[in-house]
């Protein structure tokens, strides 16, 4: 039976700026196992990134802050960490790859001269033995050519190049645990589904885990094995993806599905967007956070947030009125 790998439990994290404290994360609860893969989703805002930032010990010092909360690595805690263990895990153990890869990626550096800084940040490797090592890792990420494209720089490469060769500069350490995040929102559809594909054959060949952090039901329904779908800073519902995408229990999981054009829905369907906007997290809510944009809320929703708790192995939700016997009815996401 699979160890948890990532265990985090009642994560909080806050923003002090000029417009005040903003709450971006309000007790986010979840866990990794070894080998599997997870999907946080939600819209803009949700406090998806900043999670995977915190995980890191990568938000910014100054403004921010974990207040309450905690993040177990193999059992180890990282929250309260030092620095210098926290820069032995980072690009290690936990590594990450960025929505943004030429934004990531340095300028004025060879693609080999990158991933070889990365590998001998971690590896006890000679110059020669560090560069042949770089070559093997754009090799093993599919990119063609791997001697040559490693003597150029990231403006050379196409999109999917550069995001292939983040990916092999994360693989440098072997990681246990691969934080994606929206790691193919830059990319042409073609070339994100040549990205998952990727990502789906190293898990397997590796045995890793990845944490994928995307807006995008439809890349996590092929490409994860849970799901956890996050609101205001908070989870709403979590369960295995195949029967959250199913059948769905939170009003909110229900309002993005119905959001999404399906090519197996008459043309008649018209898409459902969901009503309202993001509540501002700068300021706090007695209720549930969704309660304002939900067709199904009632009077206690307003004043009472919801418990996150189990309503089956390994399915859980935070919602007074789960949608199961609402979708039943209506038949809302066939």
């Amino acid at each position: 039976m699979s160890q948890p790998l990532l265990e985090v439990h009642d994560l909080h994290v806050e923003f002090n700026g000029r417009q005040g404290c903003v709450r971006a994360v309000r007790g986010l609860t979840y866990t990794i196992n070894e080998g599997e893969s997870m999907a946080l989703v939600g819209e803009s805002g949700s406090g998806k990134s900043v999670s995977a930032l915190a995980l890191l010990s990568l938000l910014p010092r100054k403004s921010a802050k974990i207040t309450a909360g905690s993040v177990k690595f193999r059992g180890e805690e990282l929250v309260g960490a030092s620095e210098k263990r926290m820069r032995e895990l980072r690009g290690g153990s936990i590594a990450m790859i960025f929505q943004d890869p030429l934004s990531s990626l340095n300028p004025i550096l060879t693609i080999s001269d990158q991933i070889v800084e990365q590998i001998q940040a971690h590896e006890q490797a000679e110059g020669k033995q560090a560069k042949e090592r770089a070559i093997e890792l754009l090799d093993l990420v599919g990119i063609p050519g791997a001697r040559e494209r490693a003597k150029q720089y990231p403006h050379q490469l196409s999109g999917g190049m550069r995001q292939r060769a983040m990916i092999a500069m994360a693989l440098s350490a072997g990681p246990d645990l691969l934080l994606a995040d929206e790691p193919t929102t830059a990319l042409d559809v073609t070339i994100q589904a040549q990205i998952l594909e990727l990502l789906a054959r190293l898990q397997r060949d590796l045995g890793m885990s990845i944490l994928l952090i995307t807006h995008d039901l439809g890349v996590a329904a092929g490409f994860t094995e849970h799901l956890t779908v996050m609101y205001a800073g908070k989870a709403v519902e979590q369960g295995y993806t195949s029967e959250l995408l199913s059948a769905p229990n939170h009003p909110y999981t229900l309002g993005l599905l119905r959001s999404i054009p399906r090519l197996d829905r008459p043309r008649t369907n018209a898409l459902i967007p969901i009503a309202g906007t993001p509540p501002d997290m700068s300021k706090g809510s007695a209720g549930c956070p969704f309660q304002p944009r939900c067709e199904y809320a009632q009077t206690k929703c307003a004043t009472e947030a919801p418990p996150f708790e189990a309503i089956s192995t390994n399915r859980y939700i935070a919602c007074w009125n789960p949608q199961h016997e609402a979708i039943e009815r209506t038949g809302a996401t066939k």
